[in-house]
């Protein structure tokens, strides 16, 4: 059963920290040389958009600017960043993008995407440049090389869609659809891994998987933790050893996803998604 819901309903992380305020950068666009620069790693590059913005941008800003990404733009070409370069700085800086919440001062998080202090240093250096394009000779990848967290092992046990596939308005900035899910769980069970995946994520803002397991009976689901999680880079839920989610008899699952097509062209067609939460479980009776 789908249960619609007419109003973005988009939880924050609360962050330990405020960001800083946004410094005045200046500068002002044109094409004028720039001299390289030293990052942490020792690289030497060159602050033009090919010698170190577009391994930025591929690094930082392509999980939602890309060509697949539920951003509204994707920033793959220096003709999209030329005239987005003093905002790209600005929100950078300001902390605004990557849009991450928590701040120094919490806890450690893992491969956690905060952009480096030398990395926004040859983007202000790139900026004082006057944002010059370079040479694409100059381009030499990501700067950081991407990491890729160990994936479930074998097939899920169960992989559990959304009953039919759906397809948001097109220039819907905005669209949330709750879906309570017919699979119960016959037995109490120990999920060690999941994966919440869409099947079109270029309409995808984020998504949520909920364990029901109140006495409420549909049409009013009673999720009471979340099971499975996805937004733009997000990586398969692996539990570490000796660790599980539990599930108990008679629960069922509801999956809540947010839609956006403000990535699409007008004359763009809108894909239709089926979103599917994939789980991996130990045997019975462990």
């Amino acid at each position: 059963m789908r249960l619609a819901v007419s109003l973005l309903a988009l939880a924050s992380l609360a962050a330990c920290e405020s960001p800083s305020l946004p410094s005045d950068g200046g500068g002002a666009g044109g094409a004028s040389s720039a001299q390289t620069t030293t990052i942490a790693t020792g690289a030497v590059i060159a602050p033009t958009y090919h010698g170190f913005v577009r391994g930025f941008v591929e690094t930082y800003c392509a999980g939602c600017h890309g060509p697949l990404g539920s951003g509204p733009f994707a920033m793959d070409t220096w003709e999209v960043v030329e005239p987005l370069a003093a905002e790209l700085v600005f929100a950078v800086e300001s902390g605004a993008m990557p849009p991450y919440a928590p701040r120094d001062g919490c806890r450690e998080i893992v491969n956690a995407p905060v952009v480096r202090v030398d990395h926004i240093a040859a983007l202000l250096a790139w900026q004082a440049a006057g944002f010059p394009e370079g040479d694409a000779s100059e381009y030499a990848g990501p700067l950081v090389p991407p990491v890729t967290p160990p994936g479930p092992t074998g097939a899920p046990a169960l992989v559990l869609p959304i009953p039919a596939p759906f397809q948001p308005a097109l220039g819907a900035p905005d669209t949330v659809e709750e879906w309570q899910l017919d699979h119960v769980f016959d037995a109490d069970t120990w999920v060690v891994a999941s994966e919440l995946a869409p099947s079109a994520p270029v309409i995808v803002h984020h998504a949520n998987a909920f364990v029901d397991a109140g006495p409420v009976p549909p049409p009013v689901p009673a999720p009471t933790s979340i099971l499975g999680a996805w937004a733009p880079g997000y990586a398969p839920l692996v539990l570490p050893e000796g660790s599980a989610l539990f599930v108990p008899a008679g629960a069922r699952i509801t999956i809540l996803v947010h839609y956006s097509t403000i990535g699409l062209g007008p004359s763009d067609p809108v894909p239709e998604d089926r979103t599917e939460l994939r789980l991996w479980t130990l045997p019975p009776g462990q």
